[in-house]
Order: C-alpha cells, then structure tokens, then sequence
C-alpha cells in the first residue's frame, strides 16, 4: 500500500500531470458552454416585430415558445403532429416522406432483426420531450472524453518507459520492492488516476450542461433528440450517464494498453507514438475500411468507446450488429464487453512484461 502511495504521488505532482489535468478541467467548463452559443432565433413576435436571439437568450426564448408542447407525447399529440405534418405535404405537393422498415436495417441477419424488435417493445411509452437542449451536447461530452483519453495515454505512456529511458529503472529493480510489486503499483496508480480525472471531468461537464439548458431537459426521451426508432430506454439523462460510464471503460481500457506498450518500449517517445496511433485508429478504420470489417475492429480497439467518430455514444443511436453464424450482439453492448475485458488483460499483461524486463 506505501509503494502504491508513493507511485500515486508521483505520478501527481508530475508537472506535466498537473498541466493536462488542469486544462481538462477547463475544457470542461468551455465545452459544456460552446453548445449553448451555436443556439440563435429567428422569428417574428404577435406584434409583427424581429426577433433575434443568440445564447442563453435564445434558449430561454425557445423554451417559452414551446412550453405547450413538454412533457409526454401521448397518443393524441402523435395525430395532432401527423394532421400537420400531412398538411405541410399537400400544401407544398411533396407526396412522400422517408419511410422505416426494421427488416431494412439488417437484411439476411433475422436474428439482428429480431433482438432490435425485442428491445425496442421494452421501450416505455409516452415518450417525453422537454425543449432547450439539442444534440450538440451530447457531441461536446463525446469531444471532452477524447481529450481526457489522449491526455491520459500522454501521461500513461512514459509509466515504464520513462524509467527505462532515464536509467531508474535499474535502482528501483534492485529494491526490496522492485520487480512485480512495483509494476502493480504502478499499473494501479495510473488507471486510479485516470479514472479519476475522467470521471471528475466529465461529472463536471454534465453538471454545468443540465444548468445552462435547464435540468427538465434531461427528462427528455432518447428517442425525441435521436431517431424515433432509437433502441434503448432512457432518457437524456440516463444517457449522459451511461455514456459517461462507457466512456471510462474506454479510457480505462486504453490506459491499460499504453501500459503494456510502456512496459515493452526502452523509450517514451515510441510508447507514446504507439499509444496514439491507437487512440486514432478508429476513427482512420471507420473512414477508409467499409462493411463487417470495420464494424468489428471498431468494437474492440479500446479507444473506439470514446472516438469521435466511432464512440459508443453514436453505436447506442445506430442498429449496427456484430453477426456470428445465428447470433446477433448489439454493438454497445459488444464495445463494452471488449473493455471490460481488455481492461485486466492489458494490466496484468503490463505488469508481467515490466517483471521480466531486462536492462539493455
């Protein structure tokens, strides 16, 4: 426990630590305000008068303006919405509209069809819509968590190899503690840390978010900012925690790995380079590999959970499937089941790896 104290702080104090973790907390704060100056209105009151609005201003506005249409979408609001919505069509000719069929989705893999029908019958209905926020916060939240991840892997990447470089690693490894019990500590420390820092952020994010558009928009059903035919059952809310929790996962997971390469790498400089070209690889397999390929290698990269391409905030919004023979598994649910498994696997491996390291 003292070895593990001490490893921690270190890794604290470090100058660079304090650095990065003090500029993630600021971006915490700007990118929970950015979403609400993209915000502007355009309209014209009873009087006849212009109104323009940009900001919190312009929020505020909206929510007035739209204050009859919160709360539940019953029945009754759905015909309503369609008796306009088919007037708009016939007044401007246009005879038909986008049209979902589930069977569309994922043709020739019924078993995909039939597990997205499934959780989308456990979806609790009325839905509800709380106007003000839109789905540009849940994008800034998904942005903070990719700097948190490569601020991490900056900090996690030079655990072993630093010492390797500077030559401490032949002391420390002479110790009474050296060896094993040194790398657990230091496997330790670097993922509570991490941990930490990201949750920390992140909650701060989501905070100063749900103040600035109003708490009564986290009631909103995830269906009512994404797509009608979206999956789960939660609300913004639900969803900013949920993809909060996934996204440590990720972070945890790619720490983890920045540590095996920490621990097999004689310099920092290529356990870092290596560690971020795996934090971006991602985002380079979604745009240049197309198909089955790029879905599976997407769903167990460790850094995919919080790409900003491939995060499982845009998975849990999709009806992407990983098919095996008969068997139909969920992508988030896929993405993560990898973590949670890379997470001690990466670790463990980090530690056995640093015990056997021999100087050269």
């Amino acid at each position: 426990m003292k070895l593990f104290q001490l490893e921690m702080k270190r890794l604290v104090t470090a100058r660079l630590t304090c650095i990065l973790f003090a500029l993630a907390l600021v971006l915490s704060f700007l990118l929970a305000w950015l979403p609400v100056t993209y915000c502007y209105t355009n309209d014209t009151d009873e009087a006849g008068n212009a109104v323009s609005l940009t900001g919190l201003a312009s929020v505020a506005y909206e929510k007035q303006r739209q204050a009859g249409a919160a709360g539940a979408v019953t029945p009754e609001r759905i015909r309503q919405a369609v008796e306009v919505y088919q007037a708009c069509l016939t007044r401007y000719g246009v005879t038909e509209s986008y049209d979902l069929l589930r069977a569309m989705e994922r043709p020739g893999h019924p078993a995909a069809q039939r597990t997205a029908s499934q959780m989308y019958s456990e979806v609790q209905k009325p839905l509800s819509v709380y106007p003000g926020m839109n789905t540009t916060v849940m994008d800034y939240q998904n942005m903070l968590g990719f700097l948190i991840l490569l601020f991490c892997v900056v900090i996690s990447a030079q655990v072993f190899s630093g010492d390797y470089q500077s030559g401490a690693d032949d002391i420390l490894r002479c110790t009474k503690q050296g060896g094993l019990r040194l790398g657990a500590a230091k496997v330790a420390a670097a993922l509570l840390l991490s941990g930490t820092a990201f949750a920390l952020c992140v909650t701060v994010y989501i905070l100063t978010a749900n103040s600035l558009f109003g708490w009564e928009c986290k009631k909103s059903s995830i269906q009512m900012m994404y797509s009608i035919v979206t999956l789960v059952d939660m609300d913004i809310g639900q969803l900013q925690w949920f993809f909060a929790f996934a996204g440590l996962l990720s972070v945890l997971a790619s720490v983890s790995f920045t540590l095996l390469l920490s621990s097999l790498c004689r310099r920092t400089v290529t356990s870092l380079a290596g560690a971020l070209v795996c934090c971006i690889a991602p985002v380079v397999i979604f745009m240049a590999i197309p198909g089955a390929v790029s879905t599976w290698l997407c769903t167990l990269l460790p850094a995919s959970g919080t790409g900003i391409q491939t995060s499982i905030l845009y998975a849990l919004t999709d009806f992407d499937f990983l098919n095996i023979g008969g068997l139909s598994i969920w992508k988030p649910w896929a993405m993560l089941g990898a973590c949670v498994i890379e997470i001690p696997l990466f670790a463990v491996l980090a530690v056995r790896c640093y015990s056997k390291h021999t100087a050269g």
